[in-house]
């Protein structure tokens, strides 16, 4: 069992996620809104639409209603090239 505050479920896959629409990144948890808290690391945010650009790096969530499965076209808006991810290893919609 997990030590600390915290228990986060590894997941086998890196899941490429959006935050409140302004935020990019990624987790290895399994995405699962009914969840408290989900660990997230941040790739890019757009200040522009609320964004905080000191969170940069790992952070704990806690409204994963907030989160959704990254797109295509947020590569593009946030300025991420796609290149590296299409793998199998990460999940989006890649439709």
């Amino acid at each position: 069992m997990a030590a600390g505050f915290f228990f986060f479920k590894q997941s086998n896959m890196t899941t490429i996620i959006v935050y409140n629409e302004n935020t990019f990144g990624y987790t290895e948890e399994e995405l699962n809104p009914a969840k408290a808290f989900c660990r997230m690391w941040i790739l890019s945010v757009q200040s522009i639409k609320g964004g905080e650009p000191l969170l940069l790096g790992n952070c704990i969530l806690a409204d994963t209603k907030k989160v959704r499965l990254a797109t295509k076209q947020d590569f593009e808006d946030y300025k991420i090239s796609i290149k590296g991810y299409l793998r199998p290893e990460y999940t989006f919609k890649k439709h």
